[in-house]
């Protein structure tokens, strides 16, 4: 609604100046998801709890968005020690969970890479690792690449384009990346 796309302005969504309008009137807000998300939340709920999500790479395929506001809220907690024991199956992740640190990752396993980004709160792009756009396979299967756990953190992460403008500004987006990212995100 905040975003529409060119063809369906007048018909589903807001103009530019309508948007801004709405915006400095406070009926709508930027990232409104995940502060819907934290008022609903009675303390950490930890996402080895949400359905599917035996493992980390289990919980960034099938539930990224919680996933992701998870790592954002924990972000607040970490400096109480909230996370007394985890699954064992979530062990690949628990560096990055207790400490905050990111460490070394692997971009070969996408889902496992992105998830201790996730526990870490740090998530690099793509061309940090040297990848390029032809990494990319479109694939959202349980071995897809980091490339494509990327654009499906994009993608499941993000309800308008200001949190995406002000991640890419901070990291820089080279310009063999630029066409992918404004394709995948309608940053340009």
């Amino acid at each position: 609604m905040l975003y529409p796309d060119a063809e369906t302005d007048q018909e589903f969504g807001c103009s530019p100046n309508e948007t801004e309008k709405l915006l400095a009137l406070g009926v709508v807000e930027h990232d409104a998801a995940y502060g819907t998300w934290l008022d609903r939340q009675t303390g950490l709920t930890f996402p080895w709890t949400l359905p599917v999500c035996e493992t980390p790479e289990k919980a960034a395929r099938y539930n990224m968005r919680d996933f992701w506001f998870f790592s954002r809220q924990l972000k607040d907690y970490r400096a109480k020690p909230p996370i007394k024991q985890i699954p064992s199956d979530w062990a690949s992740i628990k560096t990055q969970l207790y400490t905050g640190e990111l460490g070394e990752v692997s971009p070969e396993n996408g889902l496992l890479t992105i998830s201790q980004m996730l526990c870490a709160g740090e998530i690099r792009p793509p061309w940090q690792f040297g990848l390029t756009p032809d990494d990319c396979t479109d694939s959202f299967e349980m071995d897809m690449g980091f490339c494509d756990a990327y654009r499906m953190w994009l993608m499941s992460s993000f309800d308008d384009d200001q949190l995406i403008r002000e991640m890419l500004n901070e990291c820089g987006v080279p310009d063999d990346w630029t066409d992918w990212v404004n394709e995948e995100t309608n940053y340009g």
